[in-house]
């Protein structure tokens, strides 16, 4: 078999949920077909040099870049405001010379399958003369969209109003001209079905690669510290460290005043890089490797207000045996009870409750520890995908054994 993915974000370093989950499906079905094409839109020139570094790691590899400035992007999105009644995020990955080279590689090569990673990239799959078409949707964008409208400020509350009308058509329409569309919760499965999806949905959940993520038991923990890990860029994550920080982390503060939040992730803004040092705050940024990190920290949290679909830093905490706090939005779509490796709590006095807990109980820490990682090794292990997604791209969604809807 010979697959295409359409990405509009280069897929390594595999850093961040979009990345993680793209670079983890081709390292599943890369031991399982002839070969695998990357076409992927690249903001910066010097992006070409990690194509390289990405197709080495696998044999079987080849992966194409095209240039899109982000000032064009955005001169695209200013254009699609009065132009076009697509969503603003289409518009914003708008490019020519991607079509075109999409379109010269189905020519030169006979793929027997394309995979289009979110929405955003579904109207150059669908130009596309390949038999078999599998759309990465992750999340259903309606929904998110729905959760971001009470928090949204000045310039992004009118942008994300402008959004929310024409995300909806566009991702219901995306689903009927696609084999197959994947989400990674049932939540989101359902409320595209709701809105009135008009091709097959299936649930294929994210998973944590355990052969990396193990448990190193002489990590020693560093007393009273908690992270949270994520992209900054993400309005999601932006928002839960603004929650954290403004309501939940001085209640902790006040009870436990050495207690260190460590904020880890690239691409933070300057309000948060200017929290580094006050209150306990120290701004990590971008690592090249989350794990020890995650290892130290008592704990983590999920102080999610927008979003959907299944956080991946709860899993990669959870698979060290690092318990999470988390809002419901947060720990929606895991398939774990409350207080397996996860304690929920939305207002913020009980969150940072919870936070105290696992900073204090030392008995309670690995209890939950040791059951979030039950959890993983049960349910979210990556290599568990693999024959679902192959089965999805040879177009025998029946044998896939997850459950669909046409």
């Amino acid at each position: 078999m010979k697959i295409l993915f359409l990405t509009p974000r280069l897929p390594y370093p595999p850093a961040g949920g979009d990345k993680v989950t793209v670079y983890s499906h081709i390292r599943l079905l890369s031991p399982c077909v002839e070969s695998i094409h990357v076409l992927s839109l690249i903001e910066h020139p010097g992006e070409t040099k990690l194509a390289r570094d990405f197709e080495a790691g696998f044999p079987n590899l080849t992966v194409d870049t095209v240039h899109l400035s982000r000032n064009r992007s955005r001169f695209n999105v200013a254009l699609g405001l009065a132009t076009s009644a697509l969503p603003l995020q289409v518009h914003y990955y708008q490019s020519r010379a991607f079509a075109r080279r999409a379109a010269e590689l189905a020519r030169e090569t006979a793929f027997d399958a394309c995979y289009a990673h979110l929405v955003r990239m579904a109207p150059y799959a669908g130009a596309l003369p390949i038999p078999v078409k599998i759309l990465c949707m992750t999340d259903c964008l309606t929904l998110r969209y729905e959760r971001s409208a009470p928090y949204a400020t000045g310039i992004a509350r009118y942008v994300e109003r402008i959004e929310r009308k024409r995300i909806t058509p566009f991702e219901t329409g995306c689903t009927g001209q696609f084999n197959a569309s994947i989400v990674v919760t049932g939540v989101d499965r359902n409320r595209l079905l709701a809105l009135g999806a008009r091709g097959p949905v299936v649930v294929v959940p994210f998973g944590v690669d355990l052969s990396k993520f193990t448990v190193e038991t002489d990590t020693p923990r560093a007393p009273g510290t908690v992270a949270f890990l994520g992209n900054l860029h993400s309005a999601p994550n932006r928002d839960a460290v603004r929650y954290f920080v403004d309501q939940i982390w001085p209640r902790v503060r006040q009870r436990k005043p050495d207690a260190r939040f460590q904020i880890i992730g690239i691409n933070a803004p300057d309000w948060v890089t200017r929290l580094h040092g006050r209150d306990g705050v120290d701004v990590v940024g971008a690592v090249d490797d989350v794990r020890p990190f995650l290892r130290r920290a008592q704990c983590t949290v999920c102080p999610m207000r927008i979003g959907a679909g299944i956080q991946t830093k709860n899993l990669e905490s959870l698979a060290l045996k690092t318990p999470v706090v988390s809002t419901r939005i947060g720990f929606e779509g895991l398939d774990a009870p409350e207080g397996d490796g996860v304690l929920v709590a939305d207002a913020p006095h009980e969150f940072a409750e919870h936070v105290l807990r696992f900073l204090t109980d030392p008995a309670e820490r690995e209890r939950q520890g040791a059951a979030g990682r039950r959890i993983i090794e049960e349910r979210y292990d990556w290599n568990t995908r693999a024959p679902v997604l192959y089965a999805l791209l040879t177009g025998d969604m029946p044998g896939a054994g997850v459950t669909t809807t046409s």
